[in-house]
């Protein structure tokens, strides 16, 4: 990827530790704080990066807000200074609404009596992610006599904060909702993800049914990549891998998998790469399959965005779909995966085809950036007329 692209991408998604003030520039009397991402609102909207879904959506949640009559501020999830600091005593607020509420004083302190508490959940139970992920490392461990590190998750985050908020708005299914059963939840309401509109899509080309594709950002373990590289890369495995991700940030993962990344004919480890670049465009024109075994989500966005392109998904019940949207594995044991690539790497290309193209119209048809957008206003109207104030 071209690295001025790349660090766009990370200004966007992890910007220097700051608050904004007022961002839609309004003038109403009542105040939420939106405890989100804050890269995206330092450019013009036009400059932000969609590399990754939230870049647009923290902007289009906050205009959403905002329409119910909120001067909108944002603060940085990840910031535990700025939430400790008197920068944010400025204000009182109405309402705050939190990406992955956090032990961390966002919530106290900053609250005006009847503030209406919202969680933004885009993964499963903090709890139930961490535990999938332990178990993924100690059977990888037991599998190849190798203990690696796995993709931080915050031990500051306290699930049981959420049975204190007013609502839950989740991005996933009920199969990911369901990870929280064990608390007392609020209310929940469902935001979609979305996918993108790509252009140059040919809904024409016979994409290779032998070819697969792993599009993901960071935790490999966690994703499943490890699974996929054993399967992979036996010696004479006869499919082929196209790795778009992270991994060589990862590395004791690399070190670990050093044969099965760098020396297999069939096994191509791109790296990280743009989806609108040339790139992209080539490897999904190329690969009929995704595949993401990963242990914990919330909807996976990378599923979406190779929907978009054509590319057929088969992923773990975790990663936040029905059924009738995209293959689902029965579970991810190695021979479970290996035979679902087994048994798609032999459909007919007609089939192929009308797969395909149902992915690209279920996106244009269910997970929009309008969708994401109507969910967000759906769920902001319910949550107040929950708590009377509609």
């Amino acid at each position: 990827i071209n690295s001025d692209v790349r660090a766009r991408i990370k200004r966007t998604i992890r910007p220097p530790k700051r608050i904004l003030y007022n961002v839609n520039k309004t003038n109403y009397d009542k105040r939420c704080l939106l405890v989100f991402q804050i890269g995206q609102f330092l450019v013009k909207e036009e400059d932000i990066s969609d590399s990754h879904q939230c870049g647009k959506q923290a902007v289009d949640m906050a205009r959403i807000i905002g329409s119910f009559g909120y001067n909108v501020d944002v603060v940085y999830n990840r910031d535990a200074e700025i939430a400790k600091s008197n920068k944010l005593n400025k204000y009182k607020y109405d309402m705050i609404v939190g990406l992955i509420p956090r032990g961390i004083d966002f919530w106290t302190g900053h609250m005006n009596e009847g503030c209406i508490r919202v969680a933004y959940l885009t993964c499963m139970n903090l709890e139930v992610n961490a535990a999938n992920q332990i178990k993924r490392l100690k059977d990888l461990e037991q599998r190849r006599g190798h203990k690696l590190p796995g993709r931080l998750i915050a031990d500051e985050i306290h699930t049981k904060d959420i049975e204190n908020f007013n609502a839950a708005w989740n991005i996933g299914n009920a199969y990911n909702y369901h990870s929280y059963d064990s608390f007392k939840m609020p209310p929940m309401y469902y935001i979609k993800n979305n996918g993108y509109i790509f252009d140059w899509v040919n809904r024409d080309i016979i994409r290779d049914k032998h070819s697969f594709i792993f599009f993901n950002s960071r935790g490999m373990v966690h994703k499943g990549l490890d699974l996929l590289l054993e399967i992979f890369g036996r010696e004479g495995f006869p499919y082929n891998l196209y790795i778009c991700s992270c991994f060589n940030e990862e590395k004791e993962f690399c070190a670990e998998y050093d044969q099965e990344l760098y020396h297999r004919p069939n096994i191509f480890p791109i790296g990280f790469i743009d989806i609108h670049g040339p790139e992209f465009r080539e490897v999904t024109e190329k690969c009929a399959y995704t595949i993401l075994p990963s242990c914990a989500e919330g909807q996976a966005g990378s599923l979406l965005t190779m929907m978009s392109a054509g590319v057929i998904p088969i992923a773990s019940k975790e990663c936040g779909f029905d059924g009738d949207e995209v293959i689902l594995l029965d579970d991810c044991k190695i021979e479970t995966i290996e035979r679902y690539i087994e048994e798609y790497a032999h459909k007919p290309d007609e089939w192929i085809h009308e797969r395909s193209e149902f992915g690209i119209d279920l996106v244009k048809r269910k997970y929009t950036r309008e969708d994401y957008c109507r969910s967000v206003r759906e769920a902001m109207t319910a949550t107040l007329k929950e708590a009377g104030l509609l």
